[in-house]
């Protein structure tokens, strides 16, 4: 960009790379037509010694209004813009893959040449065909923006010429290098948050003086969670870990109290279908998931356990607007409510191994022990355009259901104080845990990182 004086006036004049010798004179003379009306109709008058002045030319932009008012007509428009490709409604007109595109801007009756762009794909969305524009960085004089014009720098193609798929400038539709709508957009989730629940236990082995394990019914917790969570643009697949835990307030039979740690964590890998209805999505999945209770008691009334699974569910979201969701330009809306989800997961392999160091007690080995869970939530979007980098965050909450159900055979393993008179562990024993919760996270979500470093790294 430069000013040249002229006649007393200061022109803003905006430079941007075309070739004229590839346009047919038709465009020729839109160019000029534009040149002319942004030389007229844009003259700044200096002031001495103080800040320049808009200055109108109402006698040339009279002129220039009925060619301008031709040109807005004939125009394509930008609906969308994203990461530097502009998403302009084609109509039935149809342009060959290598027409250049000049992007301008009105404001009443005048016009700016803002940048330009080359056709790279077109796309049917929801039943309307786009032409996807990639914007030539180095030609922006303004970053174009949803409402400016696509003024394409060939004439359409004939409907004859569009028909012939063997014709060289015939554009057939190319994978484009945005996210397809039908599935799942790619992000990444990185929270933190707490949960606040309650764990029961029932055992086989109630009907003894001192129950085995039966002290395992701690008082109402609150823990801290983690949420990580991954979908690619590049392939069906999302990968999530969440993991809550902490110091549990437990006692034994006899008031005694211990120290218990806990910790729950759970890996996931889904494969999300595309939608139905345009909200529904179905996902199912595999899991891993991984309890431990550690206690320093060191009698049966309190026993250390692992709990090791494996298993598969099912997740079905109904989602409302896309996990990449940006409030449109001119929005005054800052967040929207994303999805409803209800999950359910069934472990049917379930190994439990009891004891630790300070207390090697053990009810046996596991044998035919399932573990089950089904969960509830809703996720929000928030969007703060004036955070750099971190603009879009996420929050979470729901209500989770975990339920085991043990059995032990084998010959168990005896605490200490047997030989002294303390209760022993009888074999075959049972027992049923019931952990219900309430969790809430709130964290930052970003783009598909693998998308931002193989397509956008080559911009």
């Amino acid at each position: 960009m430069r000013l040249r004086r002229h006649r007393g006036y200061i022109l803003k004049v905006s430079a941007i790379p075309i070739d004229p010798i590839k346009h047919k004179p038709l465009n020729l003379f839109v160019l000029i037509l534009i040149a002319a009306f942004v030389f007229f109709g844009r003259a700044v008058y200096a002031e001495p010694g103080g800040a320049p002045n808009a200055v109108e030319a109402p006698e040339v932009n009279k002129k220039l209004a009925p060619k301008l008012d031709e040109l807005v007509k004939s125009a394509l428009r930008i609906e969308r813009e994203d990461e530097g490709i502009a998403f302009v409604p084609l109509g039935d007109q149809s342009f060959s893959s290598d027409t250049e595109i000049l992007f301008v801007r009105t404001r009443g009756t005048r016009v700016e040449m803002i940048a330009t762009g080359k056709i790279s794909a077109e796309q049917t969305i929801n039943g309307q065909r786009m032409l996807l524009v990639q914007i030539d960085r180095e030609s922006i004089v303004k970053y174009p923006h949803v409402g400016d014009l696509a003024v394409a720098m060939s004439e359409p193609m004939s409907a004859a010429s569009s028909d012939k798929k063997g014709s060289s400038n015939f554009m057939r539709p190319e994978p484009p290098p945005e996210k397809d709508e039908t599935k799942k957009p790619g992000y990444l989730d990185l929270t933190l948050g707490l949960s606040k629940g309650k764990l029961v236990t029932t055992t086989s082995t109630n009907s003894l003086r001192y129950p085995t394990n039966g002290a395992k019914e701690p008082a109402p917790y609150q823990f801290t969670s983690l949420h990580f969570a991954y979908y690619t643009d590049y392939f069906p697949l999302g990968i999530e870990y969440d993991s809550h835990g902490g110091t549990y307030p437990t006692s034994t039979y006899s008031g005694t109290l211990v120290t218990t740690n806990s910790s729950v964590s759970e890996l996931s890998l889904y494969y999300p279908f595309g939608k139905l209805w345009n909200c529904l999505r179905f996902a199912p999945h595999l899991g891993i998931l991984n309890n431990s209770f550690v206690t320093d008691n060191t009698d049966e009334s309190l026993l250390s356990s692992v709990y090791s699974g494996f298993g598969l569910g099912l997740k079905l979201n109904v989602e409302l607007v896309d996990g990449t969701w940006k409030p449109t330009e001119g929005a005054h809306r800052w967040f929207a409510l994303q999805r409803f989800f209800f999950e359910f997961n069934y472990f049917p392999l379930l190994s439990v191994t009891d004891g630790s160091a300070t207390n090697p007690s053990s009810r046996g080995q596991s044998s035919g022990s399932t573990a089950m869970e089904y969960k509830l939530g809703t996720t929000l979007l928030f969007y703060f355009d004036f955070i750099p980098f971190l603009k879009r965050w996420v929050l979470e909450g729901g209500y989770s259901v975990q339920s085991y159900n043990l059995k032990f055979t084998g010959t168990p393993v005896q605490p200490s104080d047997v030989s002294l008179g303390g209760s022993a562990i009888p074999a075959g024993s049972t027992a049923t845990e019931k952990e219900n919760y309430f969790y809430i996270f709130f964290g930052v979500r970003l783009d598909d990182p693998l998308y931002l470093f193989l397509y956008r790294g080559k911009k």
